[in-house]
């Protein structure tokens, strides 16, 4: 069966999603049409037009006109596309209403994937963990696996066209009818982002990152420790934490004083050609790359472990490296000041990494 178009806002004719091999029909729900302007739209023009008045704009060091930032924002919000609630619309018209449970209460969760030259790696892993998260957050009435692959494809072939790219599923809890429980009165807000991909900074992989350990502390007990929650207000801060004292990223604690993970990655080390790190039972979120990595020195024949590990070891490491699903490999020059090993990045990260990058073309059929 030939797979429905999506709805679209523009005038032209609807968005045609690429069929994928798996999929047949797919129930995407149709959305009303809207004229253009839309109410949003008028809102931003009147919004931008006061900005206008204002000349310049601080962003980091550097002034910037405030025509030449709104201009960016118009030209985005009309170029870049999402994908709402069954729809693929302009980003400027992608509206979640302010009395939404994700807007109200953080409530919700999201994955993120880098997708190689338009294929998403280990999708199926990290729609695994999104379903996980539905179910402990009691989220129901989520579009299919195959809907949001669907609308990922499509995404990338409108924004990217070639290359790697960044994907964002996001997932809200909805209305919020003034029940202050997990129950809701209906199905999340579905929002998907996939736009070209921004890579770290080339002299995180050559020389290492600079680390900082954070003030702020991770709650193993907690059931937000299992889930990539919307709520992700600790992270930021913790990152801020970092940029404030001059490093690149943190390490959070847990409140018994043990290692968990970075602001958005999991933590490794190494000490004596031995790999390890911190355990799901010290509050952390698994990876999707931490999980191939775990995989990779398996097949390797690199000796590793997870369970409790100290500050102190990760101070006296001979390397240690952050796994992140859009970063891959990331290695670590120092933590608080301090050197990790005689060289950055070391052999086991240097191994590792070009293991993953194999992995990535092997199971992608590059």
């Amino acid at each position: 069966m030939a797979v429905p178009p999506f709805p679209s806002r523009d005038h032209g004719d609807p968005i045609i999603p690429q069929p994928l091999a798996t999929s047949t029909a797919l129930p995407i729900r149709p959305m009303a049409s809207c004229t253009w302007p839309g109410p949003f739209s008028l809102m931003l023009t009147a919004w931008l037009g006061r900005m206008a008045a204002q000349p310049l704009l601080a962003v980091g060091c550097l002034p910037l006109r405030r025509d030449d930032v709104i201009s960016n924002i118009k030209e985005r919000a009309i170029r870049m596309k999402v994908y709402l609630d069954g729809a693929i619309l302009n980003e400027g018209e992608a509206l979640i209403p302010a009395g939404d449970r994700g807007v109200l209460f953080g409530d919700g969760i999201f994955e993120t994937v880098r997708a190689y030259d338009g294929k998403p790696f280990r999708m199926d892993r990290h729609l695994d963990r999104l379903s996980a998260g539905c179910r402990e957050l009691r989220l129901t009435g989520v579009p299919s696996d195959e809907v949001i692959a669907a609308a990922v494809a499509e995404l990338y072939r409108l924004n990217v066209v070639s290359g790697d790219a960044y994907v964002r599923i996001t997932l809200t809890g909805g209305i919020f009818d003034g029940n202050r429980t997990l129950q809701r009165p209906g199905p999340p807000h579905v929002y998907i982002v996939v736009k070209p991909f921004e890579g770290y900074p080339q002299e995180w992989y050559e020389r290492g990152m600079r680390v900082v350990v954070s003030g702020i502390r991770r709650s193993e007990g907690s059931p937000l420790s299992r889930i990539k929650s919307n709520n992700y207000l600790a992270n930021l801060m913790a990152k801020q934490e970092a940029r404030d004292r001059g490093g690149d990223d943190a390490v959070l604690l847990n409140s018994s004083g043990y290692l968990t993970e970075g602001t958005s990655s999991n933590l490794f080390l190494v000490w004596r050609g031995k790999v390890a790190t911190p355990g799901v039972e010290c509050g952390l979120l698994p990876g999707v790359t931490r999980e191939a990595v775990l995989e990779l020195c398996e097949e390797y024949g690199i000796a590793c472990e997870t369970g409790l590990l100290a500050l102190d070891e990760l101070l006296q490491a001979d390397e240690a490296f952050f796994t992140v699903s859009t970063g891959e490999i990331v290695p670590i020059a120092e933590v608080e000041g301090t050197s990790i090993g005689f060289k950055c990045p070391g052999p086991i990260t240097v191994r590792l990494a070009d293991a993953y990058k194999q992995l990535v073309k092997k199971e992608l059929a590059f």
